[in-house]
């Protein structure tokens, strides 16, 4: 009733929408309206080489879907329905090899990179005992981005500029 003093809307609809139902996507309309889009691409931003250097990992999850810690191996987060979930890698486990080689961060990544002409296999010790799971992903590393869209006005920019002091 207050937001229909103001606005007369559907809002209920509107609400309930956005709020109680699950979408398949983001919502990223507003973003790709502000004349950029969401890309995802073998770019490592710097926002995510600090974020694993700080916290120590390989986040990797944008493309076969784990989180490894660097120092161990410790596999902390296994993105739902990603390939390592697809192929039976759970949380909590210590990937122990890639492709045959002893894991470290570096391994890893350089695996993944070559997964577009190269199978990848981790080699995982869960408990006492040690299991072998074929990723089947075939596109690199992955990571999003916004990109600006060529041609398009570049709204988004101009929203989140500061506000000047008066």
């Amino acid at each position: 009733a207050a937001l229909n003093a103001v606005q007369p809307h559907d809002w209920a609809a509107f609400f309930h929408e956005r709020l109680q139902t699950v979408q398949p996507h983001a919502p990223l309309k507003g973003i790709e309206d502000g004349g950029w889009k969401l890309v995802y691409d073998g770019n490592r931003p710097e926002f995510y080489r600090d974020n694993e250097e700080m916290r120590k990992i390989v986040d990797l999850s944008f493309s076969i879907g784990l989180k490894v810690k660097d120092d161990d191996g410790t596999i902390t987060d296994v993105m739902y329905d990603g390939p390592a979930q697809k192929a039976g890698i759970p949380p909590s486990v210590k990937l122990i090899a890639v492709n045959g080689r002893q894991f470290t961060g570096a391994v890893l990544r350089e695996a993944v990179k070559a997964t577009e002409t190269k199978p990848l296999e981790l080699m995982i010790k869960n408990g006492e005992y040690y299991e072998t799971h074929r990723i089947d992903y075939h596109s690199g590393e992955r990571y999003p981005h916004l990109e600006q869209v060529t041609g398009k006005s570049d709204v988004l920019s101009q929203i989140i500029q500061p506000r000047a002091k008066k």
